[in-house]
C-alpha cells in the first residue's frame, strides 16, 4: 500500500535547463514529505515519474511549495506554466489489509461501514478503526478481514439502521 499526498501546481523552469513541478500543499498535506521521496506528477497529456528536490516554508496562508524534479521524457507540449497534479510518496506499508478510501475514512479515525453479509442480500454495520491514508486507500486496523467487501459510498442516509437489504 502506498501512503501518498497530492498537491496542485504548475511546471516551472529549473536551474539545470530542465522543467520541474512545483506543488502547492498544506502544511498538513506537508507533513513527513522529504526530499528524495519519490513522486509521480500528471500532466493531463501523460504522467512523469520524479522525485522531491526541495521542501519550502509555510507562507501565511500555510501554502508549503514542494518543487519536484522530473525524470522521466515530457509529454508533447509540456510547458512552463503548465497545471499539474502532483503525487509524493511519503510511506509504503506491505502486507497490510487496506480498502479504497471511503468518504468518512479519515488517517487514525473510526467509521462505520457496510459489509456485505454471505448471502450477498443484506449488508450489516461494522465499526471500523483507519490506519494510516493515502488519496485514495487507507489502511484497516481493526474490523475489516482480507476477503470482507464493504460498501463504500456515502450511507449517512441510513444514520440508525443497522442493517440494509440490498437489490
Amino acid at each position: 500500500m502506498t501512503i501518498d499526498r497530492r498537491g496542485l501546481g504548475v511546471l516551472a523552469p529549473a536551474d539545470y535547463g530542465r522543467l520541474k513541478a512545483v506543488i502547492q500543499m498544506t502544511a498538513i498535506q506537508a507533513k513527513g514529505i522529504r526530499i528524495g521521496q519519490p513522486a509521480s506528477i500528471n500532466t493531463r497529456q501523460g504522467i512523469i515519474s520524479g522525485k522531491v528536490i526541495n521542501v519550502g516554508l509555510d507562507d501565511s496562508d500555510g501554502v508549503i511549495p514542494v518543487d519536484i524534479s522530473l525524470e522521466g521524457d515530457l509529454p508533447q507540449g509540456a510547458i512552463a506554466g503548465m497545471n499539474v497534479d502532483g503525487f509524493i510518496e511519503v510511506d509504503r506499508l506491505d502486507d497490510v489489509l487496506y480498502l479504497q478510501r471511503p468518504e468518512f475514512g479519515r488517517e487514525g479515525g473510526v467509521s462505520s461501514l457496510f459489509k456485505l453479509e454471505e448471502d450477498g442480500a443484506t449488508a450489516s454495520r461494522v465499526l471500523v478503526k483507519f490506519g494510516k491514508a493515502g488519496v485514495t486507500v487507507v489502511e484497516i486496523l481493526e474490523g475489516l478481514n482480507v476477503g470482507d467487501k464493504v460498501i463504500i459510498s456515502d450511507m449517512s442516509g441510513y444514520a440508525g439502521v443497522n442493517t440494509i437489504r440490498l437489490n
